[in-house]
């Protein structure tokens, strides 16, 4: 498993955990649009695991459980051999990154216990240990609700309450028996339980982690240590609570999870969230019996991102426990809202106390604390606390349009309450109790994700905050915002936007949210970003927007330039800069127009002295040979005269890479400025011309190489033919083929030098040398060298010395038209191949002609028995040769035709 891949519909977008035998990894359920986790097993465990066997287990373990904060399972299978289950995705981090930062609040850590002893007694209720508790192994969502995962070491117990000891586990959570014991039982939980509890007061674990509690106790009978000695002022009766949770004997120790929260409940004095515990034994039978829940009115329907914000404990046949508290919610429920609300000072503490349960604080807070005149902003201060508060002044503040509960909330827990379509005033009827599905759950947590992250953006005067994965998960569900119900405003969409840039997710689609502005401002501010692949995609993006006036993206983009250290940021920078200062346009003067010679437009500065020098500096800087190009090309494209000048001083100084630099600006703009000086013109020229003339040497030896192949091929089977069909009675074989070898190796090599020399060099100068210097190029050295091939083989296949250059002369007139046709125009492979043909065949002929037929000349260039084997073997001859010297363009042509065939 890696970033990036697919499997089965899940795409892999980041790792973002690893335990002692699985790796955790975010990725993106590409059929249902959500972000989920998938958890692998890790490489390289230990032989003494089976840890497919405990992957399987720990699915099936997980399947089995149906609890508000036991993290769901949403797929198990296998990829490539390797077994993976697919969970719900929280983004809060651990409980271990919250104790990090500090110890917590007595009301923080009794309602991460409350929720965590809530699915461990319905775990231990369920027949299921398990068996590695511990800070990390408890997730947050972005509520900070806590959620109990990593099942791997949980075990079945059997009907007699026992199950066999895995021998695994943390070793500073461990309860001793499981160092000792061959069978445990649903304690060991509750004693990890309980140092957990001492490790979110302290902030410490017992004996500052330096001896595990358990050994310690094996060793020599200690106890839990004095936790007020770490935090005074805890009650004392708290130790009482720990120590006999922590007790080595077994029989000693508290006997359910329940035990455990109501001593602290009682020790710590929070009263006001009793303990609701689901008292189902196993997951079987309907919901409502299954999780222990029953029936509220309508107008109780309140559902958060936790189980039952409101509950009522039934006892085992089903029932409803009569108590004083429940008579009074249900006298309260019973009518329309306005009356639960007006009602809700008349309740005692103790009643108010059964409509608070659950692990959201405060969500209906007691009455009789107002200080000062109630808001209705004032009803929601934050994502949980608070829902309804100071709930005996709301009528002074109920309109028409918050009268009902519905519009009493906003903000991330928007539509808790259901809109059925029943009127307040309409009798309520009685319907079952339900928590919000995973997917509401999660639609939650991406609109409180989005939110925070909105809210920190400040419209790109504040930061990012988005991890990939946070990012891709609000991003779809933002990508149908008005479908899933939520608020998207210019703010949001540029900061989603500012998200796409960052992690290259959807930037098409975001980008065409937002006006002109708003994407300049939103690639701006990426440039800050850390990651560098990101900065590169805004640089790349406002290369291709309009600026603002006065304009803000050269300045920007030149101070990002100046302290960027990525190279594919650079050159996306300089290319932004290159394509921001068009030079002015002009009517060119007709000698320039026709190529024959170019004035010099240089100018003072393209944007500024400093912004210009910052490119000089980079021309000349040799980390990454591509920027030290680019920045030079660019110089020259934006004909700037104080970078000319920049780098001109610096290779008066010996600086390296000068002397490249100005060859580079001045191959881009075909001149240099007065001002850099007559020396340093010269310098760049010739420079200039020698790169180009050697760069890729390996193309030149090719084209060389396959111009001699062929040739001697075609050569070759010439003087067989010719030598064979003559006069072959009177030579030998041997003979034959060594004047065949020796005739076409040699003529090979001179066609191929002349072919070098003539065409290949003056096509690379094409750019920087004027068409007409190429062309006295071509032909002088095309006529040389075209005429020599043909005085050689004339001189080496009469084996005459008096070689006759006037008819040679002709074959020079015809390579030289060859090569200079292919340097003024830029031929596609087969229009060359046809040119280089023509080139070699039609002095040949017009000679043979002249020699055979009219008498006009007393030699020949090349001979034949017949004089129609000018067309049969001439002109196969000549398409050989000419296919070897173009055999690269035609090449280059086949690769390109294929690649637009292909899309």
């Amino acid at each position: 498993m890696d970033v990036g891949i697919e499997f089965s519909h899940y795409r892999v977008i980041e790792h973002i955990g690893r335990g002692g035998m699985a790796d955790v990894w975010s990725a993106r359920d590409q059929r249902l649009a959500r972000t989920v986790a998938v958890k692998t097993i890790a490489r390289n465990l230990s032989q003494d695991m089976d840890p497919v066997k405990l992957f399987e287990r720990e699915a099936q373990t997980i399947a089995a459980l149906e609890h508000p904060h036991i993290l769901p399972i949403y797929e198990f299978g296998d990829y490539s051999g390797q077994l993976f289950i697919v969970m719900r995705y929280v983004s809060g981090g651990s409980l271990e990154d919250v104790i990090e930062k500090g110890p917590l609040s007595i009301d923080e850590m009794m309602r991460v216990a409350r929720a965590v002893g809530q699915a461990l007694d319905y775990a231990h209720n369920s027949k299921v240990i398990h068996l590695d508790l511990k800070p990390s192994n408890i997730l947050l969502d972005s509520y900070q609700s806590p959620y109990l995962a990593d099942f791997g070491l949980a075990t079945m117990l059997d009907p007699e309450g026992r199950a066999k000891n895995p021998g695994s586990g943390t070793l500073l959570y461990m309860a001793p028996e499981q160092l000792t014991a061959d069978h445990l039982d649903h304690r060991a939980d509750i004693y990890s339980f309980a140092i957990m509890i001492y490790h979110m007061l302290t902030g410490q674990l017992p004996f500052d982690a330096a001896v595990p509690l358990a050994i310690k106790q094996l060793q020599s009978g200690g106890q839990m240590p004095d936790v007020t000695a770490l935090r005074p002022g805890l009650p004392p009766g708290l130790n009482i609570v720990l120590q006999q949770a922590t007790e080595v004997d077994i029989e000693k120790r508290a006997e359910s999870m329940r035990e455990v929260l109501s001593a602290l409940e009682q020790v710590l004095g929070s009263a006001r969230m009793p303990l609701s515990f689901d008292t189902a034994r196993a997951p079987t039978g309907t919901t409502g019996e299954t999780r222990g829940y029953s029936t509220l009115p309508l107008e109780a329907l309140i559902s958060g991102p936790l189980d039952g914000l409101i509950s009522k404990p039934v006892d085992k046949s089903g029932g409803t426990v009569p108590t004083p508290a429940t008579e009074a919610l249900d006298d309260l429920v019973s009518g329309p809202i306005d009356r639960l609300i007006s009602k809700t000072g008349e309740i005692d503490a103790s009643a108010m106390d059964a409509l608070i349960s659950g692990p959201i604080d405060g969500l209906i807070s007691k009455p009789g604390k107002a200080t000062r005149p109630v808001e209705i902003d004032d009803l929601i201060t934050g994502p949980v606390d608070n829902l309804v508060s100071r709930t005996e002044e709301i009528q002074k503040v109920a309109t028409p349009d918050t009268r009902n509960l519905d519009d009493l909330i906003s903000g991330p827990l928007d539509r808790l309450v259901s809109k059925t379509g029943v009127r307040p005033e309409a009798s309520a009827e009685a319907i079952p109790l339900i928590s919000l599905t995973p997917e509401a759950m999660a639609r939650q947590e991406a609109e409180d994700i989005y939110n925070r992250a909105r809210r920190a953006y400040q419209r790109g005067q504040g930061r990012f905050l988005l991890g990939v994965t946070d990012y891709i998960l609000i991003a779809d569900y933002y990508m149908k915002a008005t479908e899933n119900g939520l608020e998207l405003d210019e703010n949001g969409r540029q900061m989603l936007l500012r998200g796409a840039l960052e992690y290259d997710y959807a930037i098409t689609y975001w980008w065409a949210q937002v006006d002109n502005d708003s994407r300049r401002w939103t690639a701006l501010h990426a440039l800050r970003s850390e990651n560098a692949p990101a900065r590169t995609r805004a640089l790349e993006y406002l290369a291709q927007i309009s600026d603002a006036e006065p304009p803000q993206i050269p300045r920007l983009v030149a101070q990002a330039l100046q302290v960027e250290s990525n190279s594919a940021a650079e050159l996306a920078a300089i290319n932004v800069l290159a394509s921001r200062s068009p030079l002015p346009s002009r009517n060119a003067p007709i000698w320039e127009k026709l190529g024959l010679w170019s004035s010099s437009d240089w100018r003072p500065a393209a944007y500024s002295p400093d912004i210009d020098a910052l490119l000089a500096q980079k021309a000349l800087d040799d980390t990454d040979p591509r920027v030290s190009e680019l920045a030079a090309r660019t110089i020259g494209r934006l004909r700037s005269e104080a970078a000319v000048q920049v780098i001109a001083q610096r290779r008066s100084t010996g600086a390296r890479g000068a002397l490249r630099a100005l060859a580079l600006a001045r191959d881009e703009a075909n001149s240099l400025p007065a001002s850099s000086g007559a020396g340093t013109r010269i310098y760049a020229w010739l420079a200039n011309t020698w790169r180009r003339l050697t760069d890729n040497p390996l193309h030149t030896v090719w084209r060389f190489v396959a111009t001699v192949v062929f040739s001697v091929l075609a050569m070759g089977l010439y003087v067989y033919l010719s030598l064979s069909a003559g006069v072959g009675a009177q030579i030998l074989l041997s003979e034959i083929w060594g004047r065949t070898v020796s005739i076409g190796l040699t003529f090979g090599i001179f066609l191929g030098l002349a072919v070098v020399v003539g065409d290949e060099l003056p096509q690379r100068l094409r750019g920087f040398w004027k068409w007409w210097a190429r062309s006295l190029w071509a032909g002088a050295f095309g006529f040389l060298l075209g005429a020599l091939t043909w005085g050689v083989y004339n001189y080496l296949i009469l084996n005459d010395p008096n070689i006759p250059w006037n008819v040679i002369t002709y074959a020079g007139i015809g390579f030289a038209a060859a090569f200079v046709l292919m340097n003024i125009l830029r031929f596609p492979g087969i229009i060359s191949l046809i040119v280089t043909a023509l080139g070699l065949y039609l002095p040949l002929y017009y000679v043979w002609n002249g020699y055979f037929n009219t008498g006009d000349f007393t030699a020949s260039i090349i001979y034949f028995y017949e004089f129609g084997q000018v067309f049969t073997w001439l002109i196969p001859m000549v398409l050989v040769m000419a296919l070897g010297v173009n055999l690269q363009a035609l090449i280059a042509d086949a690769r390109w035709l294929i690649r637009r065939l292909r899309k």
